[in-house]
Order: C-alpha cells, then sequence, then structure tokens
C-alpha cells in the first residue's frame, strides 16, 4: 500500500517547485535529484574541503527509478536522455516531444497515451 511519494519523489517535487517559483522552464537532472536526497560529506579536492554526496551507482539506480515512478503518477512531465551518455533529465511533455522531434526519434507518449491506446486494441480484439 502506497503511503505518498517517496523521499527521491519528494526531492523531484520540491526541485520544480522550485524551479517553477524562479520561472524557470522545468529540466531536472538525474544527478540533482541525488544532490538533493543523499547525505554529503566533506571531500579534500585539490587542497579544498568540499562537500558533495557519495555517488554510487545504487544511488543513481534509485534516482533513474524515481524519475520513472514520478512521470508514471505524473503524466505532464516526460523524460529525456539517459542513452548513449546523456544524463536522464525529466521535463514538462511539450519539451520532450519537441526534443524528439529535433533529434528525430519516436514520438514521446505519456502513460496516459499508452492506457489509451492498450484500451483501443482490446476494444478492437472484442469485436
Amino acid at each position: 500500500m502506497s503511503r505518498g511519494l517517496g523521499r527521491l519523489e519528494r526531492a523531484i517535487a520540491a526541485r520544480i517547485e522550485r524551479q517553477r517559483q524562479a520561472h524557470i522552464a522545468v529540466c531536472v537532472r538525474v544527478d540533482e535529484i541525488v544532490w538533493d536526497a543523499y547525505p554529503r560529506r566533506l571531500v579534500v579536492d585539490m587542497g579544498e574541503e568540499v562537500e558533495r554526496p557519495d555517488l554510487t551507482r545504487a544511488h543513481l539506480v534509485a534516482a533513474h527509478r524515481a524519475m520513472h515512478s514520478f512521470v508514471r503518477k505524473y503524466p505532464h512531465y516526460g523524460l529525456i536522455g539517459g542513452k548513449r551518455g546523456w544524463p536522464l533529465e525529466l521535463v514538462s511533455v511539450s519539451a520532450a516531444r519537441r526534443w524528439a522531434s529535433l533529434w528525430r526519434e519516436d514520438p514521446v507518449s505519456t502513460h496516459a497515451d499508452r492506457q489509451r491506446s492498450t484500451a483501443r486494441r482490446n476494444r478492437k480484439r472484442r469485436a
């Protein structure tokens, strides 16, 4: 039984809200979510103490999973990138469609679009 958004999904929602308050186009990268959600520690880098999270593959995989879950729950957002060295980004669906048309990729479909197409296929099978 779900009890609402998880820690990573709350971090995504908070970052989106901050961008909306600043009147910036919504664009949330996977590394920003990891930075917001996980604790940081001081690391000595080139003689300076720098605050940085311990990034492990498990953190990145959890953030990817949370982004996909967030998009399923809020269908007016879409995901772009995430392949061939591009970081996974969460953006509005209109921006995702624009990005897909620029890169000549398959059109971006939302979770609601997939549900509608599945319902159409099922109706055709029954008929």
